[in-house]
């Protein structure tokens, strides 16, 4: 009996610590789950709150998108009026930068290609240079039509006649692009070149402005002048004749103005100058000149050769007139 009652003792103590041990487990069990459930909470609660955070950040790159395309818009929209009120002008001295031989010797098919290659060597620098296409594009070439003519004549290059068929071209083939006669004297096309720089260079819309002129250091006051006042930024030389004044240079080295060059565009040798050239010629009775009681007066008040049986044209320079005579 007391055997029985020991067993029932042992087996007893047996049950009872395995059901601790069970207990004991299952509340390891419990507690990890309540902690894994805590992290799992809690990682949820990150997980939401980036995703807020994304969302967030999402609307403002968005509403920065629209910003940015508003702007856009709206320097294109600026783009596209500062092209519009933007004007191009090529001024260029006719006497210095001489145009090439095979388009003067073409007369006014000459002429016309020399136009359509300066304008479109003008408008391919401002949008290489500058991304914009001018709303107009200027260009005045100011020199003695006459003179040059006997010059390029007398050079070999071209007759007078062709010549002025050259002028003729150029001045039919675009509206703002014209060759301007300015008669005789030497100062006639540098005053007309110098006012003209000074005229475009104060007007707003004038951004652009080409200038080929610079054999002759005349020019350097007009461009000090622009300088002072702001507009030099708006240069850009052209270059013609290779032979440029040192003055020039020095100038446009110091003021670090951009040049350009139009391949074929003009002849890179200086031609003789026109009054050197006109009083070693009347020296060899090949064009007379006449001064003072040399030159009678016609009943119509124009003067004339007094003892020259035959003439082809006058020609004033300065005080000094020539008249070119029928023989050489």
């Amino acid at each position: 009996m007391e055997e029985n009652v020991d067993e029932m003792n042992s087996e007893w103590s047996r049950l009872n610590d395995a059901d601790q041990e069970t207990t004991r487990a299952r509340n390891e069990l419990f507690a990890r789950l309540i902690k894994q459930n805590k992290e799992l909470r809690q990682e949820n609660l990150d997980l939401d709150e980036d995703h807020r955070g994304r969302k967030l950040r999402n609307l403002e790159l968005m509403n920065e998108i629209e910003l940015l395309s508003a702007r856009v818009q709206d320097l294109q929209l600026s783009l596209k009026q500062y092209e519009e009120d933007t004007i191009a002008v090529c001024l260029i001295d006719g006497d210095s930068a001489v145009f090439s031989h095979d388009l003067l010797q073409r007369g006014q098919d000459g002429g016309a290609e020399a136009a359509r290659r300066l304008k479109d060597g003008l408008l391919k620098h401002i949008n290489e240079n500058h991304g914009i296409k001018p709303r107009e594009t200027k260009a005045m070439i100011f020199m003695n039509v006459f003179g040059l003519g006997l010059t390029l004549e007398r050079n070999g290059i071209c007759h007078s006649h062709i010549f002025r068929q050259f002028v003729l071209g150029f001045n039919q083939a675009t509206p703002l692009f014209s060759i301007v006669d300015v008669g005789n004297g030497k100062e006639a096309a540098d005053a007309k070149l110098r006012e003209s720089l000074l005229l475009f260079s104060r007007i707003r819309q004038t951004r652009y402005i080409f200038f080929a002129g610079t054999n002759d250091g005349g020019y350097i006051p007009t461009l000090k002048s622009m300088q002072n006042e702001g507009n030099i930024r708006k240069m850009t030389i052209l270059e013609g004749c290779a032979r440029a004044a040192f003055e020039s240079k020095r100038f446009i080295e110091e003021a670090r103005i951009r040049m350009m060059r139009i391949p074929g565009l003009f002849r890179q040798e200086r031609l003789e100058d026109l009054q050197a050239y006109l009083l070693n010629a009347s020296r060899n009775n090949v064009i007379s000149p006449m001064l003072g009681s040399s030159a009678t007066t016609s009943e119509a008040g124009d003067v004339t050769p007094s003892e020259q049986g035959g003439s082809q044209g006058r020609l004033d320079i300065g005080k000094q007139t020539f008249y070119i005579n029928d023989k050489k």
